[in-house]
């Protein structure tokens, strides 16, 4: 669970954030940005470094700082929160904080910006380390766009849906949750064992008229389907934004000439064509086959059509993609590509 955001700025507290809302406005908030100011300006003075976390026997506090604008964001969390997803939280608190026009004179934000900030950061809570309300959130982003079929939240966790919404109800099947969540850990491991990246932002599947796409944030994997017709941005927006994301561009810093790694061609008959840059590993061919596999059938539980290219974005930095494209005689087109 996060507890408390601090924004500040040279330590002086700029906004802040409290799961106990009464506590928003207290000199005990200044005094504990006061404090964690001072921790790291002493651990960079004595020990030049400069600190990146704190633990206590009930709270777990991370900072993280902008070179750029000077601005540190601290996050206090629950003790028992997933590292990987309490970092994934401060980073997100850290983008939105970014998007105000601070003062940086001393002056203090109005009333209305410091309560959207706590609105955000209280949605950005709920959406990564809680579950509750997320049906009635789901349905009611969805509700009135006639463009999605299709969309659950899953538990990446406990492998459990925990919000759904279908155009009509009975679209959504049991089915479709044990095939995506095949293909989800297929392409985990197929990730790592061609040694492009150890967990992903979103993919896409697209065939002729269809898209599909799934977006991982914190806990919560959306998978969004849309209507015929309905293009591969607008559904790849649509599970952006059911993960509590802007849009897909704030997944990933996408470049617009990503720079190619590798290219191979996967034969119909296994054999694996390098064309390009890094060879791929040995039993790459068997990987991709497994992943094509099961990501045919996820799709087909969801379209009851096999898909035509398949693209993957990164969670680690450097960015890197994955495509894999159908092409003449059921050949398979892979290029791992990276972005700057």
């Amino acid at each position: 669970m996060l507890k408390e955001v601090f924004v500040i700025d040279s330590g002086v507290l700029l906004l802040h954030y409290s799961k106990d809302q009464t506590a928003s406005e207290s000199d005990q908030a200044v005094l504990s940005s006061g404090f964690m100011s001072a921790i790291r300006d002493f651990s960079k003075e004595t020990r030049a470094e400069v600190v990146d976390s704190l633990s206590t026997e009930t709270e777990y506090i991370l900072f993280v700082s902008n070179p750029n604008s000077g601005l540190v964001t601290v996050g206090v969390f629950d003790r028992k929160a997933s590292e990987r997803v309490a970092r994934e939280a401060l980073q997100k608190a850290q983008e939105i904080a970014e998007e105000f026009d601070i003062p940086r004179t001393g002056l203090q934000l109005e009333q209305n910006l410091k309560e959207e900030f706590r609105t955000r950061i209280e949605n950005l809570s709920a959406q990564l380390f809680g579950t509750e309300y997320l049906d009635a959130y789901i349905n009611d982003v969805l509700a009135s766009r006639t463009d999605i079929s299709l969309a659950f939240l899953l538990d990446s966790e406990k492998k459990e849906v925990v919000a759904q919404f279908a155009r009509p109800r009975p679209l959504f099947r049991k089915e479709q949750v044990r095939e995506f969540l095949l293909a989800h850990s297929t392409l985990l491991r197929t990730l790592s064992k061609l040694e492009i990246a150890e967990s992903y932002n979103y993919f896409t599947l697209q065939s002729s008229g269809y898209a599909v796409a799934s977006c991982w944030s914190g806990n919560l994997l959306s998978v969004i389907s849309g209507a015929m017709g309905t293009s591969r941005q607008d559904v790849l927006d649509a599970a952006a934004t059911v993960c509590y994301h802007v849009s897909a561009e704030s997944l990933a810093a996408l470049s617009h000439g990503p720079n190619t790694l590798s290219r191979s061609t996967l034969k119909s008959d296994g054999a694996l064509i390098h064309e390009q840059g890094r060879i791929l590993p040995s039993a790459s061919a068997v990987f991709v086959s497994t992943l094509v596999n099961n990501l045919d059938s996820f799709f087909k539980s969801v379209t009851r059509r096999s898909f035509q290219r398949f693209e993957v974005i990164t969670k680690e930095k450097p960015v890197k993609e994955m495509r894999i494209s159908r092409i003449k005689s059921d050949d398979l087109s892979i290029e791992i590509l990276q972005h700057s």
